[in-house]
């Protein structure tokens, strides 16, 4: 497969690690996060589906889709290290907790999470020696969210931190599009 953000193609390992991101965000885009919140709260104020892609695009980062600050926390070496600061400094790790998976793996990156033991396990490890380290320093066991799995993977296929949101909104657009085109409301939202 030819990626367009580097000279070498991909090989068919970094391929299927991608098509299994993409198919793992499309599912996300249906849950109640805020991207897809706000692109049926456009579409139905608005009417407008261009409005309602850019709201969802225009929420990532900070809080929700926090991609490059997870990217750089992933690049470190070893970013165990950096978890007592940061949760010192009363933050959040980037890439880990969320509403959907409380207290457990979500099911929804489970195949991500396969694929990274079984074809990329230095990554695998990294994300698992973090969940780890968060279980050493909080009273509720957090794990990896969509936004580590992606960083993960963007790392993995040579993708720059700069970049890294266009793997999140290629991989949500047709799930944002049918949300906006059809007034389906994210599941889990009013």
């Amino acid at each position: 497969m030819r990626a367009w953000w580097k000279k070498e193609p991909l090989d068919k390992k970094e391929s299927a690690l991608l098509e299994l991101v993409m198919k793992a965000h499309y599912q996300s885009a249906f849950r109640a996060n805020t991207s897809s919140v706000l692109v049926a709260s456009c579409a139905d104020s608005s009417g407008d589906i261009s409005k309602s892609l850019c709201a969802a695009v225009m929420s990532m980062g900070g809080k929700h889709a926090p991609l490059e600050a997870t990217i750089h926390f992933l690049s470190y070496k070893d970013p165990c290290q950096l978890v007592p600061m940061i949760l010192k400094e009363g933050q959040k790790i980037p890439g880990w907790g969320g509403t959907f998976q409380k207290g457990q793996p979500d099911p929804l990156w489970h195949e991500v999470d396969l694929f990274l033991w079984e074809h990329f396990g230095d990554m695998a490890t990294k994300i698992a020696d973090v969940t780890d380290e968060l279980d050493r320093h909080l009273k509720e066991r957090i794990h990896p969210n969509p936004s580590a799995y992606t960083a993960a993977s963007a790392i993995l296929v040579g993708m720059k931190a700069k970049l890294v949101p266009y793997l999140f909104i290629a991989s949500r657009l047709d799930a944002w599009a049918q949300i906006a085109s059809g007034h389906i409301y994210p599941e889990g939202s009013d």
